[in-house]
């Protein structure tokens, strides 16, 4: 599995871990959903990420480390 499109899912919070095992992920679409926090640790897996939408919803937080590599 090299993309993932979540957009429009009204998904609230990115949590540790959600993607753990799609460390192959080179395209994450979480546009369009209502997101406001991204903790810790979320994307830490990601280690071919080129592209995440995260465009169109209601960020407040993102946690420190959340977009931190292993």
């Amino acid at each position: 599995l090299d993309t993932l499109d979540l957009s429009n899912n009204k998904l609230l919070v990115i949590q540790r871990f959600y993607f753990k095992n799609l460390s192959s992920l080179v395209t994450l679409k979480l546009n369009q959903n209502s997101i406001n926090l991204i903790e810790t640790g979320s994307f830490q897996s990601f280690t071919k990420a080129q592209s995440i939408d995260l465009s169109d919803n209601f960020i407040i937080t993102i946690q420190p480390g959340a977009f931190k590599g292993n």
